[in-house]
């Protein structure tokens, strides 16, 4: 690179000098293999974990459940909100994503059972509001966006609950 070019315009590297010589590749996958396939949840361990989730976190299940049908990275379901979801023709419409292009992203009618589901869920819990028409799917209870680090926290409880290994949600 630029180092190396300048060590050579000095006169320290002559042209034919090869300064990685020597240096043996570190194992690891191929060009265009997955860099880390065991972070993947089988499908029995995505079934374990949305079986344990159901009954021990419900909160969290809808967003579980989305995550592992969808794809979807945790910033763009934390962000996703009601107007953007279709269930009728079974679809999300992701408006912000890390790439920064919006998209729409297909959805099974599992899922949008779930999601129909869970937009059930009472629209004030104690004095606080939480799912309104234009809000978050998945946000708190007050209407404000959850914290990633408390999602990922409870996808790791979830996780050692389920019997199923240590996986990141992907962010």
């Amino acid at each position: 690179g630029r180092a190396f070019g300048w060590a050579r315009r000095q006169g320290l590297l002559r042209r034919a000098d090869n300064p990685l010589r020597g240096i043996e590749k570190p194992p690891g996958p191929r060009l265009g293999e997955p860099v880390r396939p065991e972070q993947d949840l089988t499908k029995p361990e995505a079934e374990r974990l949305l079986v344990w989730t159901r009954e021990h976190q419900r909160l969290n299940f809808a967003l579980f459940a989305t995550a592992i049908f969808t794809g979807l990275r945790q910033g763009e379901l934390l962000r996703l909100r009601w107007p953007d979801v279709d269930l009728d023709a079974g679809r999300l419409l992701v408006r912000l994503s890390k790439t920064g292009i919006g998209r729409v992203v297909p959805i099974d009618r599992p899922l949008c059972a779930i999601l129909a589901e869970w937009r059930k869920v009472p629209a004030v819990v104690g004095q606080q509001v939480w799912h309104t028409d234009e809000g978050l799917v998945f946000g708190k209870p007050t209407g404000k966006p959850r914290w990633q680090t408390t999602v990922s926290k409870h996808f790791r409880r979830a996780c050692e609950g389920a019997g199923v290994r240590r996986v990141r949600f992907h962010d």
